[in-house]
């Protein structure tokens, strides 16, 4: 079902409504509010979200809102007033205030220039935010995103002071709203308002100065860090739905490289790993840095297929893979003895015991990094023909020989944990080892086929190659 179409005087009675309820206490300039206080800004809110909805559903969809300046200079300000709250830390403000600017996101997608402007001012929020968090100056983007520089321009003078007190917890609050909207735009199968999202999200990725947050998130990745293990997850949440999301992406504006965009998240993944898990990879047995390994591994697994990575790339994801998830790729597959380890949707559930529960994640994030190994060896010792085309020829052909026999090296030294690959003289022994190993790993994928059919894609491609 389509949403409703606001009309002009809707929209002016919903955007009044936020802007005169919340000004008191965003205009304060109180970094805290008394318990008393935050009880009635959480009361307001509620109100408001509930008033907002009310209006939202009951408008008349014979017309639909003009995009001009005027109203959207309305709607920035209620942007602003909302966004203000998110450098409140407290998490029940910060739900309300996310739930009114989803509520309008979800209303303004009846017009594509007025969502699209509500995205790129959210996308100037979160740029914003990095800004004052980072020792590094830069600008947001404003020119490439489509719709009018001026007010965009408007935009970034009006939310820089709302946003001058940011924190981690305001970044994770409005990437929060960013992947609730995709979510939405998912749901209602709305290709242009999709398009409008990857290409707003596109450039403030391309844009943010990730090389200079080294110090914010350089941390050990304990359970303690809770405001950067808050953004960190969220925002690799977004970057797993956003790589996802331009496998069906058709029509990209043309100052978007796709290629630019995925590679610089390639280029990101080191650092989330090193951020998410430490530099020594210190945090292996706690449940966010089981978390944070599931959710790197989707994100790295997904961006293998959205495009093909060069061999320094895979060198770069296999010698991260020993050094971040060894204890998944040693673990032997033989002495996975709980086969009915099905995920029901999720590897995190809640209806078991702490042991079941770690027991099924550990089958999950095996399986996980076992087949992005496979996937990285098969890939060194196959590669695909246009993977290097950024390199000279004759470097072309060095670093092919050097990842071929990176590849089959990497692959050798796993299968001799697991079968004695060095035993050419066909014993029973070898024989009974070689099929109870493959009998295992075929039991360890038995709960996730879609893996498994993948999986076998990949052998099958090293025998073609080894046939070759």
């Amino acid at each position: 079902m389509s949403p409703s179409s606001l009309t002009e005087s809707e929209f002016s009675r919903i955007c009044r409504l936020i802007n005169d309820s919340l000004r008191p206490f965003t205009e304060s300039g109180n970094l805290s509010f008394s318990k008393q206080e935050e009880k009635n800004l959480l009361l307001i809110l509620s109100q408001v979200s509930n008033e907002t909805r009310r209006l939202i559903q009951s408008t008349d969809t014979s017309s639909s809102l003009n995009p001009n300046s005027q109203n959207h200079h309305c709607l920035s300000k209620a942007i602003s007033h909302l966004v203000t709250l998110f450098t409140r830390e407290s998490r029940y403000i910060q739900h309300l205030a996310g739930n009114i600017l989803v509520t309008l996101s979800e209303f303004l997608a009846s017009s594509v220039r007025s969502w699209k402007f509500f995205i790129h001012s959210l996308c100037i929020c979160f740029e914003l935010s990095i800004l004052n968090l980072s020792s590094c100056s830069f600008e947001p983007s404003i020119t490439g995103v489509g719709g009018s520089g001026s007010d965009l321009t408007s935009v970034v003078v009006l939310f820089k002071p709302k946003l001058k007190n940011t924190c981690l917890f305001t970044v994770a609050g409005i990437i929060r709203i960013l992947r609730n909207m995709l979510k939405f735009l998912k749901e209602e199968c709305d290709d242009e308002l999709v398009l409008v999202f990857l290409n707003s999200i596109s450039f403030s990725i391309l844009n943010a100065p990730w090389d200079s947050m080294d110090e914010i998130f350089g941390g050990t990745g304990s359970e303690k860090d809770g405001p950067r293990n808050l953004f960190l997850g969220n925002f690799i949440q977004l970057l797993c739905s956003f790589v996802e999301q331009f496998s069906f992406a058709e029509g990209l504006d043309d100052s978007v490289d796709k290629q630019a965009i995925l590679s610089k998240i390639i280029n990101l993944v080191p650092k989330l790993l090193s951020w998410c898990l430490g530099k020594k990879a210190e945090c292996n047995d706690t449940c966010i840095s089981l978390y944070f390994k599931h959710k790197l591994l989707v994100l790295m697994i997904r961006l293998s297929f959205q495009i093909p990575l060069d061999g320094l790339v895979l060198v770069s994801w296999l010698q991260l893979l020993h050094f971040y998830f060894e204890d998944l790729l040693c673990h032997p597959s033989t002495e996975s003895e709980n086969q009915d380890d099905c995920l029901e949707g999720s590897p995190f559930m809640l209806s078991y015991s702490d042991g079941e529960v770690h027991d099924m994640q550990s089958g999950h994030l095996q399986r996980q990094a076992v087949y992005l190994f496979l996937r990285c060896s098969s890939r060194l010792i196959n590669p695909a023909k246009d993977t290097s085309k950024h390199y000279p020829s004759y470097a072309i052909s060095e670093l092919s020989c050097y990842g071929r026999e990176k590849g089959l090296s990497d692959l050798h030294s796993w299968l001799s944990r697991h079968v004695p690959v060095d035993e050419l003289v066909p014993h029973e022994t070898y024989w009974e080892k070689s099929i109870n190993f493959s009998s295992s790993l075929l039991k360890l994928y038995i709960h996730e086929d879609d893996i498994l059919f993948k999986l076998l894609l990949e052998l099958l491609s090293l025998q073609a190659c080894e046939e070759q």
